[in-house]
């Protein structure tokens, strides 16, 4: 298969779309389609030759696992609510809200939601909640590794 060297000017204009795609994606909070998650969990460790998991757990709700967390006596809360550094550009993505807090175990508590902003798209605005900071992890098929995602 030939490499992509450039899109074209009609890929290029397609961009918004497949924004406003994954950002809805990504922000959705609808029931997940369990059969269909477990389908692509096992196929994902297929294709990397790896044991499937014999049993997937699913939680009534991610509050269970932060619950714990949350306990935490010696949590501390951060000076600010920087979810993400920028290894190579310096940019950041940073909560702002009405009671947004950010502890140094990654949960961020955002009481009447947030507004997410970073230096090179528009803001994403986060629903009311509490969300635990994950970074995305790519896999590189041909080091056989998997690491964060850089910026």
């Amino acid at each position: 298969m030939k490499k992509i060297e450039r899109l074209t000017d009609a890929q290029i204009a397609r961009f918004p779309e497949f924004v406003k795609k994954w950002t809805e994606i990504g922000l959705c909070t609808e029931p997940a389609d369990r059969l269909q998650a477990e389908h692509g969990i096992r196929l994902a460790y297929a294709s990397a030759n790896l044991k499937a998991p014999v049993k997937i757990v699913w939680a009534k709700d991610y509050s269970a696992h932060l619950g714990g967390r949350m306990a935490k006596k010696n949590r501390k809360k951060l000076d600010q609510a920087i979810l993400a550094h920028g290894e190579h550009t310096g940019h950041f993505h940073e909560a702002h809200g009405n009671g947004v807090a950010l502890y140094d175990d990654g949960v961020l508590e955002a009481p009447s939601g947030a507004k997410v902003t970073h230096q090179e798209h528009a803001p994403v605005v986060v629903p009311p909640g509490t969300y635990d900071r994950l970074i995305v992890q790519e896999f590189d098929h041909f080091a056989e590794e998997s690491r964060n995602v850089a910026d």
